[in-house]
């Protein structure tokens, strides 16, 4: 079981990581999303939203996420993001990838948090990160959408090549 610490700030995501596509096929295929849409043994994805924390004048979302994948460990870690980076570096990237329609067949009754992080807010993150996380785990978005997802929710990974750095002299 994996788990990292909601303690620290994570770092911010930029959606317009650039991977080759042998290197995103990889952690798609680690994390178990390499089948096709339809296929019951596609992993799980959950997001919950745990509420919030106040530092630095900033508001910090808590988000607690698993991934089960069929035969493997739940995979379980927590990550904090600022609204704003959640709205600029997820969802409006999101909306934008998928267009107004298809975004639309998603979360059209799921609206995202408004501005400002008015009460409501963390109630509105929760329903969309549900319906974020359904959509996923359905495997009917495009598997570049999947990988940036999962990076920008901070999926533990660890890329292979590292691992061979970490076991030299």
């Amino acid at each position: 079981r994996t788990m990292t610490s909601c303690d620290a700030p994570s770092s911010e995501t930029s959606w317009s990581m650039s991977w080759s596509d042998a290197r995103a096929a990889q952690y798609l295929k680690y994390h178990g999303f390499h089948r096709q849409a339809g296929d019951s043994a596609l992993p799980e994805l959950e997001i919950m939203v745990q509420g919030h924390d106040e530092e630095g004048g900033h508001t910090w979302y808590k988000l607690q996420c698993a991934l089960l994948r069929p035969g493997a460990p739940r995979s379980e870690w927590c990550t904090r993001k600022r609204l704003g980076t959640l709205r600029t570096d997820l969802h409006d990237q999101l909306k934008l990838a998928l267009g107004e329609e298809e975004y639309d067949e998603y979360f059209a009754q799921t609206p995202f948090a408004h501005r400002g992080g008015i009460p409501g807010t963390t109630a509105r993150l929760e329903e969309w990160f549900g319906v974020l996380a359904r959509t996923v785990s359905s495997g009917e978005l495009a598997q570049h959408l999947i990988v940036h997802i999962l990076h920008f929710i901070d999926t533990p990974y660890i890329h292979c090549t590292l691992v061979a750095r970490l076991k030299e002299p």
